[in-house]
């Protein structure tokens, strides 16, 4: 009996995929013109805000990676994270080049460290978590100036989203305690060959691939839109937002959001009420959307991390950078 609810089960799973596919698939069909001006639309976005700076910091994360250079440093640090996160001190380096550079980099850096073994399975876990932030160049610059046109705007959550993540860090920190987590770092490099080139070649493909994700979820997230399937969903944002002073808009920006965060931050910065806009931007950044869940689960899946444990812990990071958020609003704004 098992065995057939298994192949059961597997057979559904194959269904449902099949019926989303078809339908995106249709949709293109029909509408092509329309969804290939969505799909340059995501390419622009790639190609001008988010590839300038992350292929720099992806190459950089690689050669800093197949060198080892970091080892010492990351050893000292072992004294701080370990009280904090029990994770070895590598965790400090991650979340630094995460918190500069921002998605997906710090994942992409826990994937190369659990395949050199250099962090244990629980580690990739916590350091997953704790490294997976958005970069000051998007938030203060593409967000707070580019979008809100103001900088405090931009500083107030930059300091939510990078608190929030460090207090998920904290959380989970005895996430798989079970284990014996690794105090000392020791690279080896596994590659062979020019570590240069293999550093480039790396962080391109790594760097394309972000690109193809933005596109791909900018179209889904356009599709879902004109087809009204995303409106049950908005129906129980609208709910949820009158009560702090939302409107039909704000619930129907913060649901495109949920697919692909920066076209629903844009519509939302364009709102009134920045007590609420602001802060449900900053849960947006937090969250990462559908699309950025996705690009950091290609890496982590490898470093053995569970997609249901990171999901649990990117929504625990959105309700608290909101509400952090909004008492810094009220504050400063």
């Amino acid at each position: 009996m098992k065995i057939n609810n298994l192949k059961l089960k597997t057979r559904l799973k194959k269904l449902v995929v099949l019926i989303i596919l078809a339908y995106f698939m249709l949709m293109l069909v029909i509408f092509p013109d329309k969804y290939v001006n969505s799909t340059m639309q995501g390419i622009k976005l790639w190609g001008l805000t988010v590839l300038p700076s992350l292929l720099p910091f992806f190459f950089l994360t690689q050669l800093l990676t197949a060198t080892g250079v970091f080892n010492g440093i990351s050893n000292k640090a072992t004294k701080l994270t370990y009280p904090l996160f029990k994770c070895n001190g590598i965790s400090a380096y991650t979340f630094l080049m995460s918190v500069l550079s921002g998605y997906p980099v710090g994942s992409r850096i826990v994937y190369d460290l659990k395949s050199n073994d250099l962090i244990s399975k629980s580690e990739s876990t916590k350091i997953g978590l704790l490294a997976s932030t958005s970069g000051p160049l998007f938030i203060i610059g593409a967000v707070g100036i580019g979008m809100f046109n103001n900088k405090i705007i931009g500083a107030i959550i930059y300091i939510s989203h990078i608190v929030s993540a460090i207090l998920v860090g904290t959380i989970f920190r005895n996430y798989g305690n079970d284990e014996n987590i690794k105090t000392t770092a020791h690279f080896k490099n596994k590659e062979q060959g020019n570590v240069l080139y293999n550093s480039i070649y790396n962080a391109v493909i790594s760097s394309i691939i972000v690109g193809g994700f933005i596109s791909v979820f900018y179209v889904f997230s356009e599709i879902l839109v004109d087809t009204k399937i995303l409106t049950p969903i908005e129906k129980i944002f609208e709910f949820l937002f009158k009560f702090l002073g939302g409107s039909k808009e704000t619930s129907h920006s913060f649901t495109i959001g949920i697919i692909e965060a920066t076209n629903g931050i844009k519509r939302l910065s364009q709102l009134e009420n920045l007590y609420l806009t602001v802060p449900l931007s900053c849960a947006l950044i937090s969250f990462g959307g559908i699309s950025i869940i996705m690009q950091s689960l290609i890496y982590l899946q490898k470093a053995e991390v569970k997609p249901l444990v990171f999901i649990l812990g990117k929504l625990l990071q959105t309700v608290i950078s909101f509400i952090i958020c909004s008492i810094l609003c009220r504050f400063f704004l």
